[in-house]
């Protein structure tokens, strides 16, 4: 009787084993399955239009690009500067997974981290520069600021003024660069304007600036001295359509 059940066993045994290493394997990939739903957990549509509202100090968003127009820029880390326009599609493992409407990668989609966007920031009206090369002047509503570094000659005419596409690179150990680097928070920000010899409207550039109000004007006082930050205020909250802050008269 004893050889009897034993032969009878082993038969279950082996189905008995087999089944729990199957249900092993089971529950193995299950709990694959729901680790990877957590990674890529994500909340309903939004679909929101939103600016760029907190940066680092330099002005700048790290956002990661997950589809553009190359492939090669997935998974790149790439640079967007203050009052950006983009669309917020969903929240996915607490990031905003966004399309980016504006400048050097408008219609990417990428992510950002939370709590750097912003629906109801303003944006005001196109600017509208002029330049006097030849006394190094630059002018827009009674504000006036000479241009440390003109450098070529632009043609006279109208240009319009681009959006900063990517931080200038400092990492030069030239001292002039360093120089510029430690003179503004927003030396890394320029606004190109004449791509012929890739002139452009430098932050760290503009130098004695200056600004008169009406009643400054009317009440003889001298006209308030404003810095480089000033400036940038000035161009990078300005909106001529998505790719162009505003335009810049050269004489």
């Amino acid at each position: 009787m004893i050889k009897k059940s034993l032969i009878i066993s082993l038969p279950l045994l082996l189905f008995w084993t087999g089944c729990k290493k199957d249900g092993d394997q089971f529950s193995a990939a299950i709990s694959k399955i729901k680790a990877e739903n957590r990674q890529t957990s994500c909340g309903k549509s939004i679909n929101e239009v939103r600016y760029v509202r907190d940066t680092a100090q330099d002005g700048w968003l790290k956002v990661q690009i997950n589809v553009c127009r190359d492939k090669q820029e997935k998974n790149r880390i790439v640079s967007i500067p203050k009052y950006l326009k983009v669309k917020t599609i969903q929240i996915c493992n607490n990031r905003e997974e966004i399309e980016i409407l504006e400048g050097a990668w408008a219609r990417c989609q990428a992510s950002v981290e939370m709590n750097h966007l912003d629906p109801n920031l303003a944006r005001n009206p196109a600017v509208n520069f002029e330049y006097d090369q030849a006394a190094g002047l630059i002018v827009l509503n009674g504000m006036s600021c000479k241009l440390d570094k003109p450098g070529p000659v632009v043609p006279k005419g109208t240009y319009k003024i681009g959006l900063p596409d990517w931080p200038i690179d400092f990492k030069s150990k030239d001292e002039e660069l360093v120089e510029r680097r430690n003179n503004s928070d927003y030396a890394r920000t320029a606004f190109p304007y004449w791509a012929d010899t890739q002139r452009s409207l430098n932050i760290d550039e503009f130098t004695d600036c200056t600004i008169n109000s009406v009643t400054t004007m009317n009440d003889g006082a001298q006209p308030r001295r404003i810095n480089c930050t000033d400036v940038y205020n000035t161009l990078i909250n300005a909106r001529l359509d998505d790719q162009h802050v505003g335009t810049i008269t050269v004489k």
